[in-house]
């Protein structure tokens, strides 16, 4: 009788093995846009001899879920997302999880809001090529497309994988950059992606350059559960105030319980507030939590600092000031703390708008 041979124990291997995560977008797709597991299998088939000799096994798995394209990504969806990946980082100490570009910096400020760092950690023997990494992978096409991008990022990032200088950190590659997880802004079409953070890497001809780690390297979440709450949404304050201020009634009848409030109005934050007064007024009657963020980016500064604007102090009770988080992150953020209401018994608005307020102040990220 012939008996399969077992995988060894991945603390008695001495390459390690690297885990890809299915989850949709362009780079799991054929030409007619059908996310499957075999696109990615053939992407593995394309890796050189050199970078699969550096594991012991790369694996692709759907963790037995359906793949997705943008239009069906949903908050339900990217908790699960979350949820997979943690199971993940118990028994694998490298994940690629290929990703919707249009949404990936959704997925990116998830991920960094509900993966312990402890999950990353991992002190190798002295002389050891192990080490923990996660990286987020998506592409401008298709893997059927002409000049399609999806090969090459997938190969960068498996050697991004394979690196000791990858160790304990986490990113999202794309297009020869590997970003913090925090702080991702998509613009238009083709899709590039900017940062409010200073890169993890880049890539110069054939060859990887990290830079100096950062806290925002790391994700930082707690243990527990993460849920986010599908009922926050975002409203752009350049329409015409009775424009937004209908579009919240509306959305309010529909249940909402939180508003990200997005303007490219004000020359700094404080001005953000008293440029948009005549709306702001209007929907701080409302009594619904919200968080007012600027349209234009906001980098950070070199050598480990951050460009600090001014503290800038709401003069509103339901809306606070979202310092430089992207309206992307607003969103992402304010629909977790939604979701925590009922949990910490926050049942009268103003509460909830106080939470709002201490939660984006405690904020490692907020400047």
């Amino acid at each position: 009788m012939n008996i399969p041979d077992a995988d060894p124990p991945e603390e008695l291997c001495e390459k390690p093995r690297l885990a890809v995560l299915c989850e949709g977008g362009s780079i799991c797709s054929n030409a007619s846009h059908e996310a499957s597991k075999g696109v990615v299998k053939g992407m593995v088939s394309t890796l050189s001899r050199d970078l699969r000799r550096r594991f012991h096994r790369v694996g692709v798995t759907t963790y037995e879920r359906e793949l997705v394209q943008s239009s069906e990504v949903t908050p339900e969806r990217i908790e699960d997302f979350v949820r997979v990946l943690r199971r993940l980082l118990e028994t694998r100490q490298h994940i690629i999880a290929l990703v919707s570009t249009f949404h990936a910096p959704a997925y990116a400020t998830a991920v960094s809001e509900a993966v312990p760092s402890e999950n990353l950690q991992l002190d190798p023997p002295e002389g050891s090529r192990t080490h923990k990494s996660l990286i987020l992978a998506c592409a401008s096409g298709t893997a059927e497309d002409n000049r399609t991008d999806a090969f090459s990022t997938f190969r960068d990032a498996v050697c991004l994988s394979s690196k000791p200088e990858m160790a304990n950190r986490a990113g999202v590659v794309y297009q020869g950059r590997l970003f913090a997880l925090p702080g991702l802004y998509r613009r238009g079409e083709p899709t590039t992606f900017e940062s409010r953070f200073s890169s993890i890497a880049r890539k110069q001809g054939e060859k990887w350059y990290f830079h100096e780690r950062k806290p925002e390297q790391l994700p930082i979440g707690e243990e527990g559960e993460y849920h986010l709450d599908p009922s926050v949404q975002t409203f752009n304050l350049e329409d015409a105030a009775g424009q937004v201020v209908s579009s919240v009634e509306a959305a309010r009848t529909g249940g909402l319980r939180g508003m990200v409030l997005r303007t490219s109005r004000g020359r700094d934050r404080q001005s953000r507030f008293k440029e948009n007064e005549q709306v702001l007024g209007m929907l701080n009657a409302m009594a619904i939590p919200g968080i007012l963020v600027g349209s234009q980016l906001q980098q950070s500064g070199g050598n480990g600092k951050h460009l600090h604007e001014p503290e800038a102090e709401s003069p509103y009770s339901y809306i606070s000031d979202g310092g430089a988080f992207t309206s992307t992150e607003a969103r992402m953020l304010l629909s977790h703390w939604v979701s925590l209401f009922r949990d910490l018994h926050l049942d009268e608005t103003r509460e909830q708008a106080g939470f709002v307020s201490q939660m984006i102040e405690k904020h490692p990220f907020r400047n």
